[in-house]
């Protein structure tokens, strides 16, 4: 059995953050522009534009969560759960299910309806885990981006 703890980063924790970012980006075969420098501004500086919480085992970071708000017109805040990531070797160890709590307990402190989150329709482990945890799949919308680099054609 694993001791898991679950804490909110801190400045001082961005380079582990970074690590976990760098390891979930390749998992996820996207491609990486982020960098320290940007996580410290974005997540530590006026205003914090996310939230992070990190999944330690034992002196080990196992896993993170990151986290930002959002907003429904409908029905009102909401957090978008933008990253889990555990890695490989606590996978299956309740380590991803003790962060998802924590970051339903951050949602339920700040008054959300939900949390929202995208999963890549390849990723089968991802999409049972979230299940599992009473997750629902919506099927009357399609997810779209408009990237930077074409911002200049709107």
């Amino acid at each position: 059995m694993f001791e898991i703890q679950i804490r909110k980063a801190r400045e001082e924790d961005v380079p582990v953050l970074q690590e976990l970012i760098e390891e979930m980006s390749h998992y996820e075969r996207l491609p990486l522009a982020m960098t320290e420098g940007r996580l410290l501004k974005d997540g530590f500086g006026e205003p914090e534009l996310f939230h992070a919480l990190l999944a330690y085992v034992g002196d080990q970071p196992a896993g993170y969560a990151l986290t930002h708000s959002c907003y429904a017109s409908f029905v009102g805040r909401g957090l978008f759960l933008e990253d889990l990531y555990i890695r490989e070797p606590f996978r299956g160890h309740d380590v991803g299910k003790r962060l998802l709590g924590a970051v339903a307990r951050l949602a339920s402190e700040q008054e959300c309806f939900e949390i929202v989150l995208n999963i890549l329709r390849w990723n089968l482990p991802a999409l049972g885990f979230f299940r599992k945890a009473g997750a629902v799949e919506l099927d009357d919308r399609a997810v779209f981006r408009i990237p930077g680099d074409r911002f200049h054609l709107l």
